[in-house]
């Protein structure tokens, strides 16, 4: 006689990744965050996989977003704040374009990085950055998810 013992499955549900929902969830945040179009440079990576939560010193560079828009272009330091719940890992950023969603702290601005990605984009599609200004200048907030 064979006996299976059943386990439940483990799953993560995330809701696709959408850069104006998490500016809207940004605008209605308690916190204080940045929204700025440029890139992330990480000065320690880790070895390997993750397979806990890390914190990981950077410099976000870009153009921050305000009241007419993203405009300038400056240089932060930034701590990029990995989480792992479970087996599942937010992102390690990559070296390139992209969105980010800084969380402002006493100790700094903090790219807070969870499995299911909110406050980082990579490689942001044409026209994201245009939806986001048009979102925060005018109030059109239209959602398109990636």
């Amino acid at each position: 006689m064979c006996l299976g013992v059943a386990t439940p499955a483990s799953a993560l549900s995330c809701l696709p990744a959408d850069a104006v929902r998490s500016y809207k969830e940004a605008a209605a945040s308690e916190e204080a965050y940045r929204v700025i179009s440029g890139s992330i440079s990480l000065l320690a990576r880790p070895d390997g996989p993750l397979r806990q939560s890390v914190a990981l010193p950077g410099v976000v560079t870009g153009a921050i977003l305000g009241a007419g828009g993203f405009a300038g272009e400056l240089s932060f330091p930034v701590t990029v704040q990995v989480n792992c719940f479970g087996p599942w890992c937010g992102a390690v950023p990559e070296e390139g374009a992209a969105l980010v969603f800084v969380q402002e702290t006493p100790e700094g601005l903090v790219l807070i990085s969870e499995p299911c990605p909110q406050w980082y984009f990579a490689s942001p599609q044409a026209g994201i950055s245009d939806k986001i200004e048009a979102c925060h200048v005018t109030g059109e907030c239209v959602e398109t998810p990636f």
